[in-house]
């Protein structure tokens, strides 16, 4: 009623928590399969930001949102972003606070204000995804009204001129995520299914089936897939018939690498479903090109099994995924989890230079040391022509390393040099009573003169290329001597097979009495990457359950 009340002129509108039968499963799933097309179709879509848009702004929103989004073509937006880009958050700061524009000051209270309504939970739900990304015209409600444009124009000047990372209260969480993505959408929408629920997985559903259902229509290929929308259907079946049509389309496993949960209360999949309820416990997904946010176009240049293809098969009941692969090795050694406290998505701040994760990462330096001495120490490590610290800098970036190994050596080294910076800062400032805050500015000191020292402390590079890919995940070692960058639930005695239609080694666990298998994780299993220990001769049909 108050948006109609503010539109001020006769409306027909269609709102689908009223215009559809929740209750009737059939006509539920007709009307959702259809909601793109209505979207698509309708001469305008109204967005409900939440009620948190009336506090924040009683009767500003649409000019407090112009006059940002206005901000972003004033040549204060290029000083802004050229301090950014040399590591200067005060002096960019104090551009922002001197900004004028037509409308007189640009305050700092008006960036905060929408970084507050950009963090709300309207832009964590999944099936928002829809109205802003299909519609030809829309307009945004939070007290008043605005045009989309000019609001998605606002959000990113925010973003461009790092005015989220002067925010105390975490940034702009998963709105920086939604923009992002519905920004890709709109411009291109050439981002397959898979990768689609790999890049909205930590967004929210009340309905878990949903998170497939709101994402599916929005995919390119997905009139290729054989799925379609079926709220009769279980969880376990809406999870596994997605990646069952991926695979008889595809012929490929790279479901197998989307990052599996930590741990769950929620009702088991079966181990080789990908499980979209909630987010998984490592950085990046080594068959699909990268971290939980890359880029669809991106190649993963794997190919541990050649170029064989996987055999489709349809849902059964029994919950049963069949392959057919080669035993290869066991694992006899396992060492802790790298970056435990990370989870997939801070990949995005970290991208972003975001400095509480990057200190996250510098201070489980202990695990770092642990892995590498570990490796240094080892008698014996395959293949046995390769020296081993370049042995240990591949696996440990999952191959990232390998384009200049030369260079990585000597970004370890300042590494390992700013790590023992941020120690003894922690335990010169552990006992003083307003040690959090002086502890975050000497931190955010030695990040930036990182920056600036350039050749003695530099390690921005190695952070994302060469320790990203091992946070949460864990060392191993093989019983033949090969080291491995395994998932952290991995145990010893774990087998690693090459199988047929999968890019990267898969770590696989025999059920106790049955021929039947669990799916642990996938692994980089550095000399063996491209093929080079397959035998396809030997493969055999396995059960995973």
């Amino acid at each position: 009623m108050r948006i109609s009340a503010a539109i001020n002129r006769p409306t027909l509108l269609w709102v689908d928590q009223i215009c559809i039968d929740q209750s009737n499963e059939i006509e539920k799933s007709v009307q959702v399969s259809l909601i793109s097309t209505i979207y698509r179709a309708a001469a305008e879509v109204i967005v409900w930001l939440g009620g948190i848009g009336y506090s924040l702004f009683a009767d500003d929103f649409g000019s407090t949102v112009a006059r940002i989004a206005h901000a972003r073509a004033s040549p204060t937006a290029a000083r802004i972003a050229t301090h950014l880009s040399h590591g200067n958050v005060a002096k960019a700061y104090r551009e922002h606070q001197r900004h004028q524009d037509e409308n007189g000051k640009m305050r700092y209270n008006d960036l905060h204000r929408l970084c507050a309504l950009i963090r709300s939970p309207w832009f964590t739900r999944v099936w928002v995804l829809q109205e802003v990304v299909a519609a030809r015209k829309i307009t945004a409600f939070a007290g008043l009204h605005v045009d989309w444009y000019t609001f998605s124009e606002a959000a990113q000047w925010i973003i461009e001129g790092g005015f989220y990372i002067l925010e105390h209260e975490g940034g702009l969480g998963h709105g920086f995520q939604f923009l992002h993505l519905v920004q890709g959408l709109r411009l291109s929408n050439r981002i397959p299914l898979l990768y689609l629920l790999l890049m909205t997985r930590a967004m929210k559903a009340t309905d878990p089936r949903d998170k497939v259902f709101a994402t599916y229509s929005l995919a390119s290929d997905c009139q290729t897939l054989r799925f379609r929308i079926d709220y009769r259907e279980s969880l376990s079946r809406v999870y596994g018939g997605v990646a069952l049509a991926i695979l008889e389309r595809d012929r490929c496993l790279d479901f197998l690498s989307v990052p599996r949960p930590i741990c769950t209360e929620q009702p088991p999949l079966p181990s080789w479903t990908p499980d979209w309820r909630q987010r998984g416990g490592v950085m990046v997904s080594l068959a699909l090109g990268g971290s939980r946010l890359a880029s669809h176009t991106g190649q993963c240049l794997f190919r541990a099994s050649q170029m064989t293809l996987a055999t489709p098969q349809a849902y059964h009941e029994d919950g049963i995924l069949r392959i057919e692969g080669m035993y290869f090795d066991s694992i006899s050694t396992l060492w802790e989890v790298y970056g435990s406290n990370l989870m997939d998505e801070d990949i995005v701040e970290l991208a972003n230079s975001a400095h509480d994760n990057e200190a996250s990462l510098l201070s489980s330096v202990r695990v770092f040391q642990s892995w590498k001495s570990s490796t240094a120490g080892a008698t014996k490590l395959e293949p046995s022509n390769e020296d081993k610290a370049d042995i240990f800098l591949n696996v440990l970036s999952a191959g990232g390393a390998a384009k200049d190994l030369k260079e990585y050596r000597r970004l370890e080294r300042n590494f390992r040099t700013l790590s023992l910076c941020h120690r003894l800062t922690h335990r010169f400032v552990a006992r003083l009573p307003f040690r959090e805050r002086l502890l975050r500015r000497i931190l955010w000191i030695l990040h930036h003169l990182a920056i600036y020292a350039g050749n003695w402390l530099d390690c921005q590079d190695f952070i994302p290329t060469v320790l990203v890919p091992s946070v949460g995940r864990r060392l191993g070692r093989t019983a033949k001597d090969y080291l491995a960058l395994l998932s952290r639930g991995a145990e010893v005695d774990d087998q690693i097979f090459l199988v047929k239609g999968s890019k990267t080694p898969l770590v696989l666990r025999p059920v106790e009495g049955t021929e039947y298998w669990t799916f642990v994780g996938d692994c980089y299993v550095h000399g063996i990457m491209r093929g080079e220990a397959f035998e396809e001769a030997e493969c055999r049909e396995m059960h995973l359950v």
